[in-house]
């Protein structure tokens, strides 16, 4: 026997187990749903732990997400205060903690460039053209492009581990690991020698977004100086001792202040300490 149910705009249906009365206005029924499925116990953690792998580390402690979740919920779902409360929390802004092994996150190919155009002055890498930024050299075997992900489930995975990695081993995850591949790592260090030598490049060869080196090149005629530059414009102040070491020593040998500049450069934006954010 087939049962046929024949639903009035007016029955109420069940949306997660709470009542949903349907014949309002489109807009009405909408945040109604919406206010239902936010308030769901699941929700708010599961927002505030992607957003915080996006914008601060990719293994947040569950103290760190239970905070943003509660702030992000006493808001009423305001991303104002979800964004305020990530950014603003203990374990984004401590030093000590982005000390920890585990702490951070892969910096994505993209945003590795957008963050060395931006320190350097480029404003937009194809003025004229805006739109060629998507087809432009970002895209150049990095697995990434301005909305171009593969899914609409972003680039990569949020729960993706790189088997066989030190952070796996912990029971760590690696997001951003999952569009790093032999090809793209090559591609980048390609990509980044280019753009320091001479700007940015679109899909038929027409060259924009040039770097301005005017501070670094003030600095240039001691290799010290011209790290410490470097060091604050890339690293906030971060570098390591090591990889001062090592940059400062490669500056020392170039020949000309543009040579020691472009040199410094590269090297900081290839190396794993510019790759991870802390």
């Amino acid at each position: 026997t087939t049962e046929i149910y024949t639903l009035s705009l007016h029955d109420a249906l069940p949306i997660l187990d709470k009542p949903f009365t349907m014949g309002a206005s489109p807009q009405a029924s909408l945040t109604t749903a919406l206010d239902i499925i936010f308030q769901h116990q699941n929700v708010a953690p599961f927002v505030a732990r992607q957003m915080i792998q996006r914008m601060v580390t990719s293994n947040p402690t569950p103290a760190y997400v239970q905070r943003v979740a509660t702030a992000f919920k006493a808001a009423n779902w305001d991303m104002k205060a979800l964004i305020r409360a990530i950014l603003t929390d203990t374990e984004a802004r401590s030093a000590s903690v982005a000390a920890g092994t585990t702490y951070g996150k892969l910096r994505e190919p993209l945003m590795r460039v957008t963050h060395l155009l931006r320190a350097h002055g480029v404003t937009a890498a194809y003025p004229s053209e805006t739109d060629d930024v998507a087809r432009g050299q970002p895209a150049l075997n990095l697995n990434q492009s301005p909305i171009f992900a593969s899914s609409v489930f972003n680039f990569f995975s949020p729960t993706y581990r790189f088997v066989g990695g030190k952070m796996s081993q912990q029971g760590k995850v690696s997001p951003e690991m999952q569009i790093a591949t032999e090809a793209s790592v090559v591609a980048y260090i390609n990509a980044v020698y280019d753009i320091v030598a001479n700007g940015m490049i679109d899909e038929y060869n027409n060259r924009s977004g040039s770097l301005n080196f005017t501070e670094e090149l003030a600095a240039a005629s001691s290799a010290s100086s011209l790290v410490a530059v470097i060091n604050r414009k890339l690293f906030g102040g971060s570098m390591s001792s090591g990889l001062i070491s090592h940059i400062t020593s490669a500056c020392s040998a170039a020949t000309t202040n543009l040579d020691r500049v472009r040199t410094g450069v590269f090297l900081a934006a290839v190396s794993p300490e510019y790759l991870v954010q802390k």
